[in-house]
């Protein structure tokens, strides 16, 4: 039982270190499309290990809507250059 948790533990920070980090590449290049790819992988590998309770915590969720953010910010910036 302990083991299970340990391994959910580093599963989580694990994916909030992913999280962030996709964050900050979408903020700081500001130009690959293979963000949104990332996130979408992301999201699957997530969905695929059950991991959707986790995603809905507020500080996840919170990420994952600033990422998106960027991505329609910049999607719309691209179109208009």
């Amino acid at each position: 039982m302990i083991n299970i948790i340990i391994i959910d533990t580093l599963i989580q920070f694990y994916l909030h270190l992913l999280l962030v980090h996709l964050v900050l590449m979408v903020v700081i290049v500001q130009q690959h499309h293979m963000v949104i790819h990332l996130l979408l992988v992301c999201i699957i590998i997530i969905t695929n290990n059950k991991m959707v309770v986790f995603l809905q915590s507020y500080r996840y969720h919170y990420l994952v809507r600033v990422l998106l953010l960027q991505c329609i910010h910049l999607h719309r910036f691209r179109r208009y250059e």
